[in-house]
């Protein structure tokens, strides 16, 4: 599948989450979205004034929004072609579970960021900073099983996007029964 016929496909079946999706058309699929993010980011800066591209722009976030649909999809039916679930795309919800455990140690870690702790931290008084730093250690302590999972499900995710196709015939049960053909021995 060209470039060109992937765009095509993703928009096409922006809401296909059954079937499958060969790996061109995921992959290329993704590199236009990432072109896009480029594009956007840039614009977003130039309307921003700014150069630094930390914020999320408007044309950025809208970007973002419009891809979300058509990239799950793509991604079910690219699982579907390596033979596997997408139900297991919704592992992606583990790290937005964990931050959930974690909310206790964020709330106390805003908690401790009080005006006067700001003032202490821009004049770089040392002993506010050494009784910050449990308490930010409990923040990274608590966010770690969310970065773990998060990290974890990406490798997780990116080995089954690389899988090559599997048929039919080779027990997919996604993949579409091929025709009965003759073999040639071209």
């Amino acid at each position: 599948m060209t470039f060109a016929e992937s765009i095509k496909s993703g928009f096409k079946n922006y809401f296909v989450f059954s079937g499958v999706a060969s790996r061109s058309a995921y992959w290329y699929f993704v590199l236009f979205t990432a072109l896009v993010g480029i594009v956007t980011s840039t614009a977003d800066s130039v309307m921003q004034g700014s150069a630094t591209g930390a914020n999320a722009g408007t044309l950025g976030t809208l970007a973002s929004l419009v891809f979300l649909i058509p990239r799950l999809s793509l991604a079910a039916r690219r699982f579907h072609d390596a033979g596997v679930s997408a139900l297991w795309l919704l592992l992606q919800l583990a790290p937005i579970v964990a931050l959930l455990f974690a909310i206790p140690a964020i709330l106390k870690t805003v908690g401790a960021f009080t005006p006067d702790v700001i003032a202490a931290i821009a004049a770089q008084d040392t002993a506010v900073l050494q009784n910050l730093m449990p308490i930010i250690g409990d923040l990274l302590l608590a966010l770690l099983p969310a970065i773990l999972l998060s990290v974890g499900y990406a490798i997780f995710e990116f080995v089954i996007l690389l899988k090559p196709p599997k048929t039919a015939a080779q027990g997919n049960k996604y993949a579409p029964a091929a025709p009965n053909t003759v073999a040639s021995d071209n």
